[in-house]
């Protein structure tokens, strides 16, 4: 087969060992062919023999809120191998949703990752009755709406029956619903009998599993009778696991996220402000179990659910004085890539390309993305699986707060990095490409 475009020739596909060395070839910004080593032609060839080769990760849970923007976790996000960051946006009260939207692109597209927004439904919204979703869902880069159950502001959490409107209006503009799925008023009732968590551990029992899972069945049992779909954004512990694996076995419509921290960190992390997030991390025994359910195929997407914050929101050693919300967009592929190139590792190089790129794109219907096949953007990570990259102390982002991967040693290394056929990363530094596009959103297919 012959091509006018460029090759990259003999990578490894770590999700079709199967497969052996392939070419692949790339025009006008898309993958053209993928074919076995050297069958490829094209004006011109990138020898890049030995190298893993997998699809643009596809982060499906990012907040660009605190210390940041939409811009520099757009910049940022290339570093670690993110080629498209799914935002949470949060329209400022009154708002309008299209002015929102058109604030953040304009951030955006200064950076280089593509980009699509999850919106945020907060209870003064639902003050004149459900929200017009259809009006939303024609917004260009807009996937998902999302409601939090809890939140440290009572002004944005909305109660289960408030997630009845917003779960219908989404279900017929043909948007599924991201909850955050904690109950905060039970958690917020804890609080003012037991008093505040003092450490990680006591943030897990105030938070408990139980409780996780309670909000998980709540939300999947709206969602049934409505048949609506929800996705459950950053499962932390099996027993909500396994509750969302009841409700779909049961025929609700439901997908469900973990993240990097509960399969790396758990309450023995210290200092413990630095592993303060919601919901909590869980015990040794728990992070092990959440391994063996995302290596079984229980989870659909790994995201980062990054936070970025300044070092005075996070005091290192007053842990009720430290924010919720953990950094994640430059660790995330890297701690995965360690956990299948361990020489006990627990994922295999399907599973991670499954998780961190075709699993979000189909979660919400992003085109064109999260896969290595023709017709696809040329989205592409190169990763010397012999290399080695030490995690920085803190993020490389304007954000100041110690990261709590902070000097791990871990397996693999992120050499290139293109979108859309264009280098975003050279030889493990970037290039400045900006212009960041807004995502195409298809049909869903769950």
């Amino acid at each position: 087969m012959s091509g006018s475009g460029w090759c990259l020739r003999g990578a490894l596909l770590p999700d079709r060992p199967e497969a052996g060395a392939a070419d692949v070839l790339i025009t006008d910004g898309r993958i053209a062919g993928v074919a076995a080593a050297g069958t490829l032609d094209a004006a011109r060839t990138v020898d890049v023999s030995g190298a893993w080769l997998l699809p643009g990760v596809v982060d499906a849970h990012v907040h660009p809120i605190h210390a940041e923007t939409f811009a520099s976790v757009g910049e940022e996000s290339v570093r670690g191998g993110i080629t498209t960051v799914l935002n949470h946006l949060y329209p400022e009260p009154g708002e309008p949703v299209d002015s929102a939207v058109r604030r953040a692109a304009g951030q955006a597209r200064q950076a280089a990752a593509d980009f699509g927004f999850h919106v945020r439904i907060t209870p003064d919204r639902l003050a004149g009755g459900p929200p017009d979703l259809d009006k939303v869902a024609k917004i260009d880069g807009v996937l998902a709406v999302k409601v939090f159950l809890a939140h440290g502001n009572p002004d944005v959490a909305c109660r289960p029956e408030q997630l009845v409107f917003v779960a219908a209006a989404a279900r017929d503009a043909g948007l599924p619903v991201i909850a955050h799925a904690e109950f905060g008023q039970v958690i917020s009732a804890l609080e003012s009998v037991l008093g505040q968590a003092r450490d990680l551990r006591s943030h897990d029992l105030l938070r408990s599993a139980h409780l996780e899972a309670a909000a998980v069945a709540t939300v999947a049992a709206i969602a049934q009778r409505l048949d609506a779909r929800v996705y459950i954004a950053h499962l932390s512990s099996p027993e909500a696991v396994r509750s969302m694996l009841r409700a779909r076995e049961g025929g609700t419509r439901i997908l469900g996220e973990t993240c990097p921290h509960y399969l790396a960190l758990d309450t023995d992390h210290r200092p413990d402000s630095d592993g303060r997030v919601t919901p909590p991390l869980r015990s040794p025994d728990a992070r092990r179990e959440m391994r063996s359910l995302v290596a079984g195929g229980a989870l659909d997407v790994l995201a980062s659910d990054h936070c970025g914050y300044d070092a005075h929101d996070k005091p290192r050693h007053d842990f009720a004085a430290a924010d919720n919300g953990l950094p994640g967009l430059d660790t995330m592929l890297n701690l995965m890539l360690d956990a299948v190139l361990a020489e006990d590792g627990w994922l295999t190089g399907r599973q991670l390309v499954e998780l961190l790129c075709t699993g979000p794109a189909r979660a919400f219907g992003v085109s064109g993305k999260g896969t290595l096949s023709p017709g696809a953007d040329a989205d592409l990570v190169i990763v010397d699986p012999a290399g080695s990259t030490v995690a920085p102390a803190r993020p490389s982002a304007i954000a100041t707060a110690p990261s709590p991967y902070g000097g791990r040693q871990l397996r693999g290394r992120v050499t290139d990095v293109l979108r859309r056929g264009e280098y975003a990363v050279r030889n493990g530094r970037p290039t400045g490409l900006t212009a960041g596009m807004s995502v195409l959103r298809g049909e869903l297919a769950w």
